[in-house]
């Protein structure tokens, strides 16, 4: 049997955790032949550690693991991978495999799309794109690659992508900047997958600033991406990709762009899109496996 174990960091807010819990029970439900689990590097259970000892018992004999994270930085390349070693370890019969961080698909920025055009078509001239930041380069280019591909994709709209800590420009600065460069209404999408205590707490603090500092404009928060049903399907999606075979069915609710072949490229830069013939399923882009 196989298995998917999505690995996220954690959070002491009891109710952050559920998002992915929610996304594993999604994947669950939608294909019964493949073991999932949900773990945790820190503040939450089971940890990586228990949820791989029970995909063992459980008699998992390869373990894709999903790193639950947009960019690959301190978390990803640090914490999560020696503590897959350490799982390889103690495990020796079982195959562990690291897929790609959920960022570096291409499905990602039409979330984000999606929920620009839901405040309607003339709503905002202006997006911002407002990550946690890392002191780890490549966490921050996939960021700006994302912004980029987000700039193809909302041609009328200017995009820029801010920084909570460590990077800068900070959310307010780059406000202030789109400001200045002619836009009047601005949609700030945070950059996490479920809300918790930046997207809840400081990031709406600092949307109240740009509101203060310049009420003549106007300031709209979106919500983080949190839809467990894309976000099951991307998953899907990687797993696969790392896994190197086809589980079962595809998910039903398969992006639609996915499905009429879409060959955008991975925000990693190594995607590629299914040749017509092959049976990988109705054209689904793939991003590059590790």
């Amino acid at each position: 049997m196989d298995g998917i174990l999505l690995v996220g960091h954690g959070s002491l807010r009891a109710d952050s955790a559920e998002g992915m819990r929610s996304v594993a029970q999604t994947l669950q439900t939608s294909q019964e032949d493949v073991w999932i689990e949900a773990g945790f590097l820190n503040y939450g259970t089971p940890t990586l550690a228990e949820a791989a000892a029970r995909m063992v018992e459980a008699g998992v004999g390869t373990v894709v693991v999903q790193p639950y994270f947009l960019v690959q930085g301190q978390y990803v390349v640090q914490e999560l991978s020696a503590q897959v070693f350490q799982a390889s370890v103690a495990h020796p019969d079982v195959k562990f495999i690291t897929a790609k961080v959920v960022g570096s698909h291409p499905g990602i920025p039409d979330l984000i799309q999606a929920k620009v055009q839901a405040l309607g078509a003339s709503a905002v001239d202006g997006l911002m794109l407002v990550a946690h930041g890392s002191r780890y380069p490549e966490a921050v280019r996939q960021v700006e690659r994302l912004r980029d591909c987000l700039r193809g994709q909302l041609e009328a709209l200017r995009v820029e992508a801010a920084f909570l800590e460590i990077n800068a420009p900070d959310p307010v600065a780059c406000c202030g900047q789109m400001v200045r460069n002619g836009c009047g209404a601005v949609a700030v999408a945070p950059y996490f997958l479920h809300a918790g205590r930046h997207a809840e707490e400081d990031l709406p603090a600092l949307i109240e600033r740009m509101r203060a500092g310049w009420p003549e404009h106007r300031v709209h928060g979106l919500e983080c991406l949190n839809e467990a049903d894309a976000l099951a399907g991307i998953v899907w999606d990687l797993c696969q990709t790392a896994r190197g075979k086809l589980w079962g069915t595809t998910l039903q609710t398969r992006l639609k762009r996915w499905e009429k072949g879409d060959d955008r490229q991975s925000l990693f830069g190594g995607g590629r899109s299914r040749p017509s013939g092959s049976d990988h399923g109705p054209g689904i882009s793939f991003a590059a496996g590790s």
